[in-house]
């Protein structure tokens, strides 16, 4: 298990039809006791309410109103510096999802 503590920070801003699938695939590449959290640069209250109930562990910040990725993002590591903070900070949009390794590595090269 690594001893760093990562947090990675999903902006969502209309992410109704990709937001589930890129929080799985965090779900599954995480360690334990690292960090997700989104910054609903949308103010989308109905998607957030689902993903607080299907991703109880995920922590949800409502940012004020969409100012763009680099204020969201900011928004989401003051936050968590304010709150325990971590030692890196991976910034990760709602429509990107994690890869396992495996699916990575090209069969010449296994």
């Amino acid at each position: 298990m690594s001893t760093t503590k990562v947090a990675v920070i999903v902006l969502n801003y209309q992410g109704e039809h990709v937001l589930t699938r890129c929080l799985t695939s965090l779900e599954a590449t995480i360690q334990e006791g690292d960090t997700i959290l989104v910054v609903d640069n949308g103010n989308e209250t109905v998607l957030m309410d689902e993903i607080a109930t299907r991703f109880p562990s995920v922590e949800i910040v409502v940012a004020p109103g969409n100012r763009g990725f680099a204020a969201g993002m900011n928004l989401g590591i003051r936050h968590l510096l304010k709150n325990g903070g971590a030692d890196a900070f991976w910034l990760f949009n709602n429509d990107a999802v994690v890869l396992p390794v495996a699916a990575l590595v090209d069969d010449q090269f296994a």
